[in-house]
């Protein structure tokens, strides 16, 4: 009975969270559906978090303009800004052993299948090479042609949704502004701006090892304060400690070299 509680309980407190960085309104079971469809494509495309969910508040004040010029605008900022390339991909879904080794541990394996646990990556990088098989299938092209068509049947869906919270009716029509940067505006309460990444904090710990605690008395601030959209007061000069530019690329999707960096 407890476990049926909790689990129904953490669901909906889950998907209440969800409807805030969406700027959902209504009854949270009629949302479910949107919201995992947006989960499993930016899995797909390898959408980062944090930025296409901050990037979401754009979209709805864009609703403004409901041509399809400034739809495809959006799309295009979404691309940009939040997808990885499909190199990126290629590279995220490499094995983290050679080749030769992985074949030599499952024979291993097979021979003496109690020795499995002595090497938890072997399991994932058989999973990855089945995903890099499964990926090759598809040309470049293709899969950037794909991902824009599963974005662009999404935020059909997302689109109507906030004009039937907003107007009642899903009627293609531009939308008053006010409400849009209303509601944009609480979108942005619930998605930061910025979050402490590895690279980042790991790029401080080392100014700090060299006697600079400069870059880490600006994190601190940036951190009590991840939802400001210029944290600084001055969309041109950051804050103390890090330059506009190092802001800019602490908001942006992070590289998958910066990915591959781990603090311990």
């Amino acid at each position: 009975i407890v476990e049926n509680v909790w689990d129904e309980a953490y669901e909906m407190e889950y998907y209440s969270n969800m409807q805030s960085k969406l700027g959902l309104g209504g009854d949270i079971k009629d949302m479910k559906d949107l919201v995992d469809d947006l989960l499993d494509l930016m899995a797909e495309s390898g959408a980062d978090f944090t930025v296409t969910f901050r990037l979401m508040s754009t979209c709805v004040r864009m609703m403004e303009n409901t041509t399809d010029d400034n739809k495809d605008k959006f799309l295009d900022i979404l691309t940009e800004s939040c997808l990885s390339s499909y190199q990126d991909i290629l590279e995220s879904l490499k094995p983290s052993m050679p080749i030769q080794q992985i074949q030599t541990l499952v024979m291993v394996a097979r021979a003496q299948p109690y020795l499995l646990h002595q090497f938890p990556k072997l399991l994932d990088d058989l999973k990855k090479l089945k995903q890099l098989d499964e990926f090759k299938k598809v040309t470049e092209e293709e899969w950037k042609q794909n991902c824009k068509a599963k974005w662009k049947s999404w935020l059909a869906k997302y689109r109507k949704r906030i004009r039937m919270d907003l107007t009642g009716s899903d009627t293609q029509h531009d939308l008053d502004a006010k409400k849009l940067e209303s509601l944009s505006a609480q979108m942005n309460k619930a998605n930061p701006k910025f979050i402490l990444r590895n690279y980042i904090l790991q790029s401080a710990i080392e100014e700090a090892e060299k006697g600079n605690y400069a870059k880490i008395n600006a994190l601190l601030k940036l951190v009590r304060n991840p939802y400001d959209e210029n944290p600084g007061g001055d969309s041109s000069v950051g804050i103390t400690g890090v330059s506009a530019e190092e802001y800019v690329k602490f908001t942006q999707k992070p590289t998958p070299s910066a990915l591959a960096i781990c603090v311990t």
